[in-house]
């Protein structure tokens, strides 16, 4: 009989990193797995978007969590997030990019007073004595008795305060596995730490040591569960690529990847379009992918089918979700398959972004970077000073523009990369400290450690 493990599954982003990448599904072939999903039906807001039936969950069931318990939690995770950072150079990011923007300014100044260290220690103890154990949480656990629990997350939810504490009282051992890579400089565990807290690669280790104040044994790097698809190739010829992504004829092409804030988004393609006119950017087509998790044209944003380019077209799998966002937008994240990036990072030889995760999945496969993200711009602090992104931006064939005066000095410089071949291989291995591409599959180290403790 296979022993029985439980994954908690707490939003559709990580569903698609985990789930949807075949990862979660590889221990299938092992254990007996349950999912786990937190309703509430008390509002009408929903953790989970995605019916789980749709995309292939069978062994699934619900735990019911109020959002009402989980913004007491918030609270309490915003205060130990500010007393993570608190004496580093972080902080003044943390306060500006994330505390002031979600808090009132009276919440603002209560947290940061409870955020200092004897505070702090008085205000959990409260908060715990007042939430109390989860019971829904605890039956699940006490009625499936698993092995392991194991949770994907961007470590904020409803599960991440809750799970390792009901576990611990029942002698089950709980795993974490990071989400994103900007998981330890944004986020908090300030409850019981899991016995296990799986990261990227030796960067995100060291941030989850200083900024969460994880032990170092309870750490392990893996690498990216989504970035998996990485480790293949492309099945697909140049041709077939091309007639794939319904570009032109082309010697080069670029892959403009946006972001969810896209204010900025025409500002920057049109640069693009300019560059490609002056001849600046040699034979080139730049295809745009919009960001999975966008919404209406913002301030400054124009319909990118009114803008009639030259030289830039879009991704055509994204072209639907763009014009349905633009109009009535959903705020659900659209979950494209890994596949398409992989065949789309493949086409290119470059990658134009303000600060998208794709600029590091083109990495993996020894494609160039040009950051773009002027100082001029208002939220520029959080964005560059954030540790992670700061990291990425000193890898060394890395092209950042922090001026708009610099651009076209700054793009000349990514083309002259663009021309050398032989860059791919040094950029594939500069990048092995924010993911480590481990000979095992993730969902292989997943079941060997699983093995061990179990």
């Amino acid at each position: 009989m296979k022993k029985k493990i439980l994954v908690f599954f707490d939003q559709d982003i990580v569903i698609r990193a985990f789930y949807q990448s075949g990862t979660i599904k590889e221990l299938e072939k092992y254990y007996d797995v349950n999912y786990i999903f937190p309703v509430d039906e008390t509002v009408s807001k929903k953790y989970i978007n995605v019916l789980p039936e749709k995309i292939g969950f069978k062994n699934f069931e619900e735990v019911s969590i109020r959002r009402s318990r989980m913004g007491v939690w918030y609270n309490y995770f915003l205060a130990n997030l500010i007393n993570n950072h608190r004496g580093k150079s972080t902080f003044q990011t943390i306060i500006d990019g994330k505390v002031k923007l979600e808090v009132s300014k009276k919440l603002y100044f209560f947290l940061r007073l409870v955020s200092f260290p004897f505070f702090i220690k008085v205000y959990n103890f409260i908060l715990l004595v007042i939430l109390g154990s989860n019971k829904e949480i605890h039956k699940i656990l006490k009625k499936h008795k698993p092995c392991v629990i194991i949770y994907p997350t961007v470590l904020s939810g409803p599960f991440v305060c809750e799970l390792p504490r009901e576990a611990k009282k029942l002698n089950i051992k709980s795993i974490f596995c990071m989400n994103s890579w900007d998981n330890p400089m944004s986020k908090a565990i300030p409850n019981f730490f899991p016995d296990y807290l799986i990261v990227w690669g030796k960067d995100s280790m060291q941030q989850s040591i200083d900024l969460l104040k994880v032990p170092k044994d309870r750490i392990k790097c893996f690498g990216a569960a989504q970035f998996e698809i990485y480790k293949q190739k492309s099945l697909l010829s140049k041709t077939q690529l091309k007639n794939k992504f319904q570009v032109p004829n082309s010697k080069k092409y670029i892959l403009y990847a946006g972001v969810g804030e896209s204010h900025r988004e025409t500002k920057y393609l049109k640069l693009l379009d300019e560059a490609i006119n002056k001849n600046i950017l040699e034979n080139c087509h730049v295809i745009y992918r919009p960001h999975p998790w966008r919404g209406r044209l913002q301030d400054g944003e124009e319909n990118f089918f009114g803008l009639n380019f030259r030289n830039i077209t879009m991704d055509p799998h994204m072209i639907q979700y763009y014009k349905n966002e633009i109009k009535n937008p959903s705020r659900t994240f659209f979950m494209i398959n890994y596949t398409i990036t992989r065949d789309l990072l493949s086409l290119v030889d470059g990658v134009v972004s303000p600060r998208s995760t794709v600029l590091l999945e083109g990495t993996l496969l020894g494609k160039r970077s040009f950051v773009i993200f002027p100082e001029e711009d208002h939220d520029i602090s959080w964005s560059r000073e954030n540790i992670h992104f700061k990291t990425f931006c000193d890898l060394p064939d890395v092209i950042t523009c922090f001026k708009i005066s610099n651009f076209f000095k700054k793009i000349r410089a990514f083309n002259n990369k663009l021309n050398r071949k032989e860059l791919g291989k040094k950029i594939i291995k500069s990048s092995q400290n924010i993911v480590v591409n481990n000979k095992l599959s993730y969902g292989e180290q997943l079941n060997r450690l699983i093995t061990k403790i179990s």
